[in-house]
């Protein structure tokens, strides 16, 4: 006779895993749907394969809300007043009652179907095939850009490119329009990298590519050659593109990881939540804050699918050291949970 593992992070495993399957699946497959359905009917000049994020979002944010109720509805002691709850604090001793292994158990059916999802979905909707390391490089003191005007900007080590992206923000033209004419120059050559006229910007965040030959870039100057329309430069606005030698199935992998962190913020605040608060309350704080960070800007889980999508390395692309914070949340919020926990330590 088989024997079934009863403890509380295999119950929870299988019970997310048979419930959020096939929301993973339809979902995914109405984001494909969702892509070709609403495609512009006009070829665009330049592939764009990360304005196809929110189709990838979908079945991503489905599979997490789907994981996180489920383990929230089904272990009693997420919440106050639920019935079963006496038997699981005799059963699971401590403060946190086999909560711990439940968001556990949570996270780990999330990556598992996840991880797949973005697998096959990434190159159906357009993503590249390998993924390349970007640096961004630091500006000088003056990042403003006029006529006649130079910008400098420096990296710590050389980093060998392929490739530049200048995307700098514009302001408003003294007179009529006029765009702006770069020459970017690398490590002090007197040789611009390419031909001045077809380094025209004259549109807030206009992306230019400039492809160079492969070899370590430490320092770039801007001048602005002719033009009227001012140009800033951020951090972020000019990035050294690396050979793209990094599988992008890898790349996928590590973005399924970084996206169980807002399970983890959620359902951590869940069981503090759920010391005092009723069963609806913890799952309103749950969808709320996946919501919030999934699709509302806050934390690295957008910004890990556009980087995906881009064809960007994720580890260069500082998205893990910006978890931080929000891990320490969670942490945080379980041991406030275990620490006012209405369970008796044994």
């Amino acid at each position: 006779m088989t024997r079934v593992p009863r403890s509380p992070f295999a119950l929870a495993l299988r019970r997310c895993l048979s419930a959020a399957f096939v929301p993973a699946l339809a979902s995914g497959l109405a984001g494909i749907a969702a892509s070709r359905w609403f495609a512009p009917p006009v070829a665009a000049d330049a592939v764009a394969p990360a304005a196809n994020t929110p189709w990838l979002q979908l079945p991503l944010f489905v599979t997490a809300v789907v994981c996180a109720f489920v383990a929230a509805a089904f272990w009693p002691v997420f919440a106050a007043r639920r019935p079963g709850d006496a038997w699981i604090v005799r059963l699971q001793p401590g403060p946190l009652a086999g909560r711990g292994a439940v968001v556990g158990a949570a996270l780990v059916a999330q990556f598992m179907l996840t991880a797949p999802v973005l697998l096959v979905l990434t190159p159906i909707l357009g993503g590249p095939a390998a993924a390349a390391a970007q640096v961004a490089f630091e500006p000088g003191s003056d990042a403003l850009l006029t006529e006649g005007a130079a910008v400098r900007f420096t990296v710590a080590t050389p980093v060998p490119a392929v490739e530049l992206h200048v995307r700098p923000l514009a302001g408003p033209p003294s007179g009529s329009l006029h765009a702006t004419t770069l020459r970017v120059f690398a490590d002090g050559d007197d040789v611009p990298l390419a031909d001045p006229a077809t380094l025209a910007v004259d549109q807030s965040g206009q992306l230019l590519r400039i492809a160079v030959a492969s070899r370590p870039i430490g320092a770039i100057r801007i001048e602005a050659a002719a033009g009227n329309v001012p140009l800033f430069f951020p951090r972020g606005s000019v990035v050294a593109v690396g050979p793209p030698v990094h599988w992008t199935c890898t790349n996928a992998i590590l973005a399924a990881v970084v996206w169980c962190v807002p399970t983890f913020v959620a359902l951590a605040f869940a069981c503090l939540c759920g010391v005092s608060a009723a069963l609806p309350t913890v799952l309103g704080v749950t969808g709320v804050l996946l919501f919030v960070q999934s699709f509302g800007g806050v934390g690295p889980a957008g910004d890990a699918l556009r980087e995906l999508m881009r064809g960007r390395w994720l580890l260069t692309a500082g998205l893990f050291p910006s978890t931080l914070p929000f891990l320490a949340a969670g942490s945080t919020a379980m041991i406030l949970a275990m620490s006012t926990s209405r369970f008796p330590r044994r």
